[in-house]
């Protein structure tokens, strides 16, 4: 009991760190999406600082799961990330930002990203993480 009491805290406070705002001028083909974030959040390569930022996926069909962060302003490209597709069963009307669940104060990280009402998204991926050397693993070819 204790445990789940503990899961759903941290599950609770994960959204809380993240609030979604309705795209502004969406484009379904970029699928531009503002975010502001209240903690700092662990992206690959990098830690974005708490405040809003903008990701989108550039017009490019040779990098399909290429996803660009700018800063709020969208003047300053802070990263540049090849991801693999991700699937939801139901998608929600609003973006989604999904946070790894860690214990206590440790910066938490960016695991995955859907655009609103879209079952496929973006898997960021995470050299150090068991999942990707496990997908990384299982997709070489023999």
């Amino acid at each position: 009991m204790r445990m789940l009491k503990t899961l759903l805290l941290t599950l609770s406070a994960a959204l809380l760190c993240v609030l979604v705002a309705a795209p502004a001028n969406a484009d379904l083909t970029n699928q531009k999406t503002i975010v502001t974030f209240y903690q700092p959040v662990r992206i690959p390569g990098q830690v974005l600082q708490p405040g809003s930022y903008v990701f989108e996926l550039p017009d490019n069909p040779d990098a399909p799961n290429l996803v660009q962060i700018w800063d709020e302003g969208e003047n300053h490209l802070v990263a540049s990330l090849l991801t693999v597709a991700d699937f939801q069963s139901k998608p929600s009307s609003m973006g989604v930002f999904n946070l790894d669940v860690r214990p206590g104060d440790s910066i938490k990280s960016l695991m995955s990203w859907f655009y609103g009402g879209k079952e496929f998204g973006q898997q960021f991926v995470y050299p150090e993480h068991p999942a990707t050397e496990s997908a990384l693993q299982g997709s070489r070819i023999r």
